[in-house]
């Protein structure tokens, strides 16, 4: 299925070290004297080379050569790009409150020429995994060339693995006493947002395995079991294994309430994981989760 790529496509190493230096060089021009631009900034630029390391790491897992690893590596490094404006123009990553980061990334690239000198295959499978890295499965191009869409399904798990390293470090501050909900509303997240309870439109599209709309989710809870539909949008057998080893299911797991709906959430899960990979459920435990909020809502 994926063996589309082999010998179709090359990427100079030299290309890529200019993209490695220009993408260093503009997150650091962000940071300044506004704390919390460089909070932010620092949050996206950790996370910009952790993507691009996983990447790496997937493409190896496929198979691919070394160049084919490269031109990967340069997605990973390009396909935040636009947070940083975001952050700076509009003082949230919330895209709903601004704009798309995803094209705001292409916009800032096309901008200021970063692929200048790159061939036109390469750099419109580069342009079009950036644009496209953030869609809901329901809204990804249809018809988009085979190499195109394989390096579009390596961003998209690769993205998701880091962003759930973001989250459960985040929820780890939380538990310090350091923290109440006051860190959570500089995450961009509402006051209101902040409750146990949650949306049955969103419960239900995590127990019908589907990817849960954005636009439902009403509270943190609903914030939750959307990241936890992301296991039905993973595209392949490596990263989904990586999403349990490295904890996350059963992470998302733990900092769920308890209660019948949930558990239903827990098992729909738990049995496509069973599907896919038989024996990798086994390392999840159904019978965990908070009894009430972490948070003061205060």
């Amino acid at each position: 299925m994926h063996l589309i790529w082999k010998n179709q496509i090359l990427m100079e190493i030299g290309s890529l070290t200019d993209i490695k230096k220009w993408a260093e060089n503009y997150i650091k021009s962000f940071y300044c004297d506004d704390d919390f631009i460089n909070e932010k900034t620092r949050l996206k630029h950790i996370h910009t080379y952790k993507v691009a390391e996983i990447i790496r790491w997937l493409a190896g897992e496929l198979g691919m050569n070394n160049q084919q690893i490269l031109l990967a590596e340069a997605i990973g490094l390009l396909h935040d790009i636009g947070r940083f404006r975001q952050i700076q123009v509009y003082r949230t990553f919330q895209d709903r409150d601004s704009e798309s980061h995803s094209l705001l990334g292409v916009k800032v690239i096309n901008e200021l020429e970063v692929l200048e000198g790159i061939d036109e295959q390469k750099k419109q499978i580069i342009l079009q995994s950036i644009e496209h890295h953030s869609d809901m499965d329901v809204n990804l191009p249809l018809g988009l060339p085979a190499l195109t869409d394989l390096y579009l399904k390596m961003i998209r798990d690769a993205d998701k693995l880091d962003i759930c390293r973001v989250i459960k470090e985040t929820h780890q501050k939380l538990l310090s006493s350091n923290y109440d909900s006051n860190f959570l509303v500089t995450l961009g997240i509402r006051r209101s947002e902040i409750t146990d309870e949650y949306t049955e439109d969103v419960l239900q599209d995590v127990i019908q395995r589907r990817q849960a709309d954005y636009n439902k989710v009403q509270t943190l809870t609903d914030r939750k079991l959307l990241q936890l539909c992301w296991v039905y949008d993973l595209n392949f057998r490596q990263t989904l294994k990586r999403f349990v080893d490295d904890g996350y299911i059963q992470f998302f797991f733990d900092i769920l309430p308890q209660n019948s709906g949930i558990m239903q959430a827990k098992k729909s899960v738990s049995s496509y994981i069973e599907n896919k990979i038989p024996g990798l459920s086994s390392q999840l435990s159904l019978n965990s989760g908070e009894t009430g909020s972490i948070i003061n809502a205060e």
